[in-house]
This record gives C-alpha cells, structure tokens and sequence, in this order.
C-alpha cells in the first residue's frame, strides 16, 4: 500500500512536470514507468509512445514500451521493440526476449 502511494505521488509530479513543458521526453518515460509499477500497461504503453514520437531514436523508450507489451501477452510488438532498441545500440532487451525462448526472427 505504501508503495502504491509513492507511485501515485510521483504519477502527480510527472503530470505537473508535462503540464509545464509538453515536450519533455523523460517526463513521458518516467511516468509510464510509474503506470508499469501500477500495473496500467496500456497507460504505460501511451506514455512510452509519447516518449517515443518526441525521440525517435529514445532506445530506452522502446525497451520500456516492450516490457509493457510484453506483459499484455502481445510478444510480436516486444519482439519489434527490441530490435529497434537495438538498431539503436542497446540491445538488452532483445537478449532478455531470447533468454525467454521468444522466437525472434532477424
């Protein structure tokens, strides 16, 4: 319970700091992951989309928003997301997916 309430309480601070500078990539980033701990998938998958369309090349971004689709059971987006995680150089996720022996064509 306690727990939930932090995260409810940096979900508030994310909110204000978007109110104050929309395009603040981060921002987006962090309060996904705050959704992710809530387990709001989706709201975390909007927000790693946000973070996304405002850095495309964002490879944390991309590696946030698979563990949230990973999570829905849509394996074929993380797979995706992971190569494009690593096409931009971090390619962690793309070896915790084979870890998991998720088929993942190259």
């Amino acid at each position: 319970m306690c727990q939930g309430k932090k995260w409810q309480q940096a979900l508030n601070e994310y909110n204000n700091a978007i109110a104050l500078d929309p395009n603040f990539t981060k921002a987006y980033r962090e309060r996904g992951v705050a959704y992710f701990i809530l387990g709001d998938y989706q709201k975390a998958i909007t927000d790693f989309d946000k973070a996304i369309a405002h850095d495309p090349n964002y490879a944390e971004g991309y590696l946030n928003r698979r563990q949230g689709y990973y999570k829905l059971g849509n394996t074929n987006r993380a797979c995706e997301d992971s190569r494009r995680a690593c096409g931009l150089g971090d390619c962690k996720g793309l070896n915790v997916l084979k870890k998991k022996d998720i088929a993942i064509r190259m």
